[in-house]
C-alpha cells in the first residue's frame, strides 16, 4: 500500500480512514477464515472433541476473533519494513521465535506447573497467534478430559466457553484488534493534520524568494 500509495488515493477519492482499515481487517480476515474452515471440516471428520460437541463453540469463538486480530495485528508491525519484500522475508521469521518456540516450551511447563503455564499463557495472549493457540491448548485438554470421562461434559455451548478458560484469549484478541484499528486511524489523522498544516512564515517567504529567483 505504502508503494503504491492507494491509501493516498482512495482518501483523496473521498474515502475515511476507518473505512478504510474497516474493509482490510475484514476482507483479510475472510481470507484467514478459509484455512479455518477446512482445519473445522477435518477436525469434524476426525471426531477431534476439540470440535465436536458441547466445545465446538469455544473453538469456534478462537477462530473468529484470531481471523480478526491477526490481520489487524500485523498492519501496525508492516510499518517496520520499507518494502512489501522483507515483509514476506522477515514476518514468517518473526512469528517463528515469538509464536512457534514459546508455545512448545508451555506446553512442556503445562504439564508440571499448570497455573504457572496458565499466567505465563495469559500474559503472552497479547499476541493472537499465541492467544489462538493456547486457546485451543485449552480447549483441547477440557475436550479430552470430558470425553475420557474425568469430569462432566458441559450441557451448552455456553458452559463450555466458560469450562474451557478461554474467554480471556478472545477478549485479547479483541483488544488487540481495537487497538490496533484505533492506533491505524489516529496514524492516518496525524498525517492528515500534518498535510494540512500552514508552512511557517519563514519558509512560506523562502518559497517566494526561491520562485523570484
Amino acid at each position: 500500500e505504502r508503494e503504491q500509495r492507494l491509501k493516498h488515493v482512495l482518501f483523496v477519492m473521498g474515502a475515511r480512514s476507518l473505512d478504510y482499515w474497516a474493509s482490510h481487517i475484514l476482507s483479510d480476515a475472510a481470507i484467514f477464515l478459509v484455512p479455518m474452515l477446512a482445519a473445522l471440516l477435518a477436525g469434524v471428520i476426525a471426531n477431534n472433541p476439540t470440535f465436536a460437541f458441547p466445545y465446538l463453540s469455544a473453538t469456534l469463538l478462537l477462530m473468529v476473533f484470531f481471523c480478526l486480530a491477526m490481520p489487524a495485528c500485523v498492519y501496525p508491525i508492516t510499518l517496520l519494513f520499507d518494502t512489501s519484500k522483507s515483509v514476506l522475508r522477515w514476518l514468517s521469521t518473526v512469528l517463528l521465535f515469538t509464536t512457534s518456540i514459546p508455545m512448545s516450551i508451555m506446553f512442556s511447563v503445562s504439564l508440571t506447573m499448570p497455573g504457572v503455564a496458565d499466567t505465563v499463557g495469559l500474559l503472552l495472549s497479547i499476541s493472537p497467534p499465541m492467544a489462538f493457540a493456547w486457546g485451543l491448548f485449552k480447549v483441547g485438554v477440557a475436550a479430552i478430559i470430558a470425553r475420557d470421562g474425568l469430569s462432566e461434559a458441559p450441557a451448552t455451548f455456553s458452559s463450555a466457553v466458560r469450562e474451557a478458560g478461554v474467554v480471556p484469549q478472545a477478549l485479547m484478541m479483541l483488544a488487540v484488534t481495537v487497538a490496533s484499528l484505533a492506533f491505524l486511524i489516529s496514524r492516518d489523522l496525524r498525517a492528515y493534520r500534518h498535510a494540512k498544516r500552514p508552512a511557517p512564515a519563514a519558509e512560506r517567504l523562502a518559497g517566494v524568494g526561491g520562485a523570484g529567483e
